[in-house]
């Protein structure tokens, strides 16, 4: 498992103030310096300042707290990266299934491997400008965007799929 990840389970899959915290001080705390920004969720359990504000006493932070019903039209994420995402974790499940690759896709490994793989790939340079123009279309940043790359152009190609041969079925 790769030093930046952080896997938590929970029997609901739902978050709540106490995996929060364990997030802020396990995965947050070690990556910011003294001065950052922080977006957050209206989620009671994210947007609690008071718990923001204990795990991170000495720093010069600033908050920004979407208000309900909003995400999907200002969060960077939303706009931009989560649609590629969502891409890639369908082709590689059709791929799986096309295939019959051996692998269960209700266990939890398989899930955390899928997502490291997601993270890595939508990390590369080619998607520098896919991942800004959320923040742009946020109006997060000023500025103008270069040529974006998107997933379903740049990789995942799966031309094993195909026959090229002549007469393949034989």
């Amino acid at each position: 498992m790769p030093p930046n990840v952080v896997v938590r389970a929970s029997k609901s899959g739902k978050s709540s103030d106490e995996k929060h915290r364990t997030f802020l001080n396990e995965v947050l705390r070690p990556l910011i310096g003294k001065k950052f920004l922080l977006f957050l969720d209206c989620w009671t359990t994210q947007a609690d300042l008071k718990k923001i504000r204990a795990v991170f006493p000495h720093q010069d932070s600033q908050l920004l707290i979407f208000p309900k019903g909003s995400t999907g039209y200002i969060q960077p994420q939303d706009l931009s990266l989560f649609c590629s995402w969502r891409f890639i974790h369908k082709k590689i499940e059709h791929y799986v299934h096309i295939n019959r690759t051996e692998m269960n896709l209700n266990n939890r490994q398989y899930f955390i491997n899928m997502h490291s793989i997601i993270h890595n790939q939508l990390s590369a340079p080619q998607f520098k400008n896919l991942i800004k123009s959320g923040f742009v279309q946020a109006k997060i940043l000023n500025g103008t965007i270069g040529e974006i790359n998107k997933p379903k152009h740049v990789c995942l190609k799966f031309y094993d799929l195909y026959c090229s041969v002549i007469n393949c079925e034989e």
